[in-house]
């Protein structure tokens, strides 16, 4: 009677276990690239400037709008000795006795491009704030995709040696039964093991590499557990997912390096039309109403007071000219950042297919030496078991092996790194990072 209780307690447990340490499958690079860029703490610093940037152009935007200041003043001895206060209007005039209160509004009614300059400025401004934001992800997205593939490669080598290191072990524990029986020399069970434990080491190399390269993937991608991220082994179908995953045409695609130059060159250009709209005249009108206590001079009292102004600079001992050469030189200095914008993204394109076509050929190479290898190995595995082959072959044969499968792997890794680099630089997974 009490197996079955014991049954269903084994079953409630087991699926405590389960659901409270979940297996998670291989991620895929685009998912670690999405992770990492909401949780980085540099992409929110971003936001947050850009959602600053927007409050800047409203700023520049209410010069546009009428200014209504309340003002109030009471004075003593000689009269219009308070303007230093700021206040104005008809509550400032010199003609009025004691003290005043009223409200004065002001209006830009024509500044030939200074207003609208400046909300042109805070407007690409903001462009190179995204601007900002896009580079700043594309930094990140590099250092996702270098340690997911790093970490990809390093399991990928670990597996490699490992099978390496069993194969040898099989052998090895063939060499000891043809030992015990006097089949073969001890030599070759101790050179076999010497390559057994070679092959280990090696395979417990790059196991910490990949434990180590897991736990930094993790980081970057903002898991709290290693247990929520794991690289795929690289294979042929692991690099066609992840390589073919261009999410702009590459004739739409712009290097967010680019944008970065494109929105400051906006921005110099901007700080030049409003330097220059310095030169100009304004118009601005005045009005106020209000009260005071008494007037001076038997002037009869009024509640309200109103003018027209046409200010026209003339001379600032060369502020204005001086402003507009620096902003002159500023766009200067932003074209020519510019074009080695475009200058950096070019070479870095061709040393990235430079990296692409070598190990498209090494690939290509590798493939059929890596079937070569395989058969190679079991020969010389059955001959050597038959006491038809030598040692030499079959080391030599087991070393070639490992050798050609690892450099398979580092040819697929090769591959995946510089695409997936190149695409993006060229921003054609601008959906992804920004």
């Amino acid at each position: 009677m009490q197996k079955p209780s014991k049954i269903l307690k084994f079953l409630f447990f087991s699926f405590i276990a389960v659901t409270s340490h979940p297996v998670f499958a291989e991620i895929k690079l685009e998912h670690a690239i999405r992770k990492a860029i909401e949780n980085h703490p540099a992409l929110k610093a971003g936001e947050y400037g850009q959602l600053g940037q927007l409050q800047a152009e409203k700023v520049a935007q209410a010069a546009y709008y009428p200014k209504l200041t309340g003002m109030g003043l009471m004075t003593a001895g000689f009269p219009g000795s308070a303007a230093a206060t700021g206040v104005a209007g008809l509550m400032i005039s010199p003609f009025h006795r004691g003290p005043s209160a009223g409200f004065l509004i002001e209006q830009n009614i024509w500044d030939f491009g200074r207003t609208t300059g400046a909300v042109r400025l805070a407007e690409m401004e903001t462009e190179l704030s995204k601007a900002d934001i896009g580079l700043t992800g594309l930094k990140i997205g590099q250092l996702v995709q270098e340690a997911y593939f790093l970490c990809a490669r390093d399991r990928s080598l670990a597996q490699v040696y490992q099978r390496v290191a069993q194969e040898s072990a099989l052998v090895e524990g063939e060499v000891k039964n043809f030992v015990r029986v006097g089949q073969k020399s001890v030599v070759d069970q101790y050179l076999l093991k010497s390559q057994t434990e070679e092959a280990r080491t090696v395979a417990e190399d790059y196991e910490k590499r990949f434990e180590l390269d897991h736990r930094r993937l993790a980081y970057l991608a903002g898991f709290t557990e290693t247990s929520q991220v794991l690289c795929p082994i690289l294979d042929e179908s692991v690099i066609s997912s992840e390589v073919g995953l261009p999410l702009v045409p590459v004739a739409s695609a712009v290097s967010p390096w680019v944008s970065m130059a494109q929105a400051q060159l906006a921005v110099s250009q901007s700080q030049k039309s409003l330097a220059q709209a310095e030169f100009s005249p304004k118009l601005v009108g005045l009005a106020s109403i209000g009260w005071m206590k008494d007037s001076e001079l038997g002037l009869a009292k009024q509640n309200y007071s109103a003018a027209l102004a046409v200010i026209v600079p003339l001379f600032e001992g060369y502020k204005s000219v001086s402003q507009v050469n620096q902003a002159d030189l500023r766009t200067m200095q932003s074209e020519k950042n510019l074009q080695a914008a475009h200058f950096a993204v070019d070479e870095a394109n061709l040393n990235y297919d430079r990296g692409i076509e070598s190990a498209k050929l090494r690939i290509s190479h590798l493939k059929a030496e890596v079937k070569l290898a395989e058969s190679g190995f079991q020969i010389a595995k059955k001959r050597y078991s038959a006491l038809q082959g030598n040692l030499v072959d079959l080391r030599e044969s087991i070393r070639d092996l490992a050798r050609v499968t690892s450099e398979f792997q580092v040819a697929l890794y090769d591959f995946a790194t510089q695409s997936t680099g190149k695409a993006l630089l060229n921003g054609q997974w601008s959906q992804v990072i920004h």
